[in-house]
């Protein structure tokens, strides 16, 4: 495959005829159904129809194709094996785009699975999106395993070493009957489960060396690009947020393409680790955190009492300086009020559910706004009055 561009669009000739100098015109070489290709900086350049993302990357550069992770076609993401059959506009992404991050991760993912798989054979994996900082994959595993901290550096081992052998990945397109037939045989009812909300959408699957998983893609091209993994931490996640479903094993994991990246980056976490609040906490006992009060509910300890009673002491006195006025509202309000505002119904996946007290319908407040808007409202303004200011805590 040829590509041409604007500066070079002079026919191509038959190498014979022109090696020997002919000195009558000779025939122009037929480029196969040509395609137009706009790139980001809007010049154009012309393919042949089927033409991939690698080859359009290799026509730019060698240093970019090595480089690429992917390809966004008119804003629709692509491996960059897939060939491209219209004119389109495109735009290549390597690891400096988060785009590129997102699908180097979600690859990564893949390849950890595959590495878990190779050691606790008969695993079902669920989910395993990029996120972040990496990526996370749920999974069951077998019967009588239980992964413990020394087990996550085992399985990043697992995948530095299938990541040298350095296997495409590959989409393969499956019916929906294969499909189920596929996981059956498998024995991986998350999957299923999966599968049973997909139905009558197009079904791929991604393939690299020994391990096959549902997918949408997009991948790397290959597993050699992920060099640098290390795994993080090891959580408990129902099945799809669920506390009725089965409870799953989740991993979480990142890589990077350098050992630089990886290296700078755990040595930063360390450091996170050492300042985290929870640990601070605890350890200065400023306040207590406990499931039978609820996650992220802190009891205020005595140390940190004083601490927090030191900052709003503080930040009073800094807002009268600046003119505002203290008020205090309640910490619930009638639904309407919210509805008003906005802040509900289109916030309610982050919202309690409306309280139900006498036949009216409350809400734990998301935020003061509405409370003070409505004692501004409570009386007339002038302009002279403008701006109001209300604080509270």
């Amino acid at each position: 495959m040829v590509a041409i561009d604007d500066a070079a669009s002079a026919p191509l000739v038959r190498g014979a005829e022109a090696a020997i100098g002919a000195s009558e015109p000779v025939e122009a070489l037929p480029m196969n159904d040509p395609i137009q290709i706009t790139l980001p900086d809007g010049s154009v350049r012309i393919f042949e129809r089927d033409t991939t993302g690698m080859q359009i990357a290799n026509s730019i550069s060698p240093r970019l194709a090595q480089a690429s992770l992917g390809i966004f076609v008119n804003n629709v993401p692509y491996d960059l094996s897939t060939p491209i059959t219209q004119d389109a506009s495109v735009r290549i992404v390597q690891w400096r785009d988060e785009e590129g991050k997102s699908i180097f991760w979600h690859s990564s993912a893949h390849l950890m699975a595959e590495a878990v798989e190779a050691l606790y054979p008969g695993t079902r994996f669920g989910i395993g999106p990029p996120i972040e900082n990496g990526w996370y994959y749920d999974m069951e595993l077998p019967e009588g395993v239980k992964l413990t901290p020394p087990d996550l550096d085992k399985i990043s081992e697992k995948m530095a070493e299938l990541a040298q052998r350095d296997v495409p990945y590959i989409r393969i397109e499956k019916g929906y009957e294969e499909a189920i037939e596929y996981f059956k045989e498998k024995g991986d009812w998350l999957k299923l489960e999966l599968l049973d909300g997909l139905k009558g959408q197009a079904i791929t699957f991604y393939q690299q060396g020994e391990f096959t998983d549902l997918c949408r893609g997009t991948h790397v091209p290959s597993t050699g690009k992920i060099k640098f993994a290390k795994l993080l931490s090891i959580a408990g996640a129902y099945w799809r947020g669920d506390i009725k479903r089965p409870m799953l094993t989740r991993l979480y994991g990142v890589s990077f393409p350098t050992k630089k990246e990886l290296d700078d980056f755990v040595k930063a976490r360390e450091e996170a680790e050492k300042r985290d609040h929870r640990k601070l906490g605890k350890e200065l006992e400023l306040f207590l955190l406990t499931p039978k009060i609820g996650g992220g509910l802190p009891v205020w300890l005595p140390n940190g009492a004083i601490v927090r009673y030191a900052l709003e002491t503080f930040l009073r006195r800094v807002q009268q300086r600046r003119g505002y006025d203290q008020v205090v509202t309640p910490h619930i309000g009638n639904l309407e009020l919210y509805k008003t505002s906005g802040h509900y119904p289109y916030y309610a996946e982050s919202q309690f559910p409306p309280i139900v007290v006498d036949d009216e319908q409350y809400l734990l407040k998301p935020m003061n706004c509405p409370h003070h808007f409505t004692i501004y409202n409570s009386k007339p303004h002038s302009y002279r009055d403008l701006p109001v200011r209300l604080a509270e805590y």
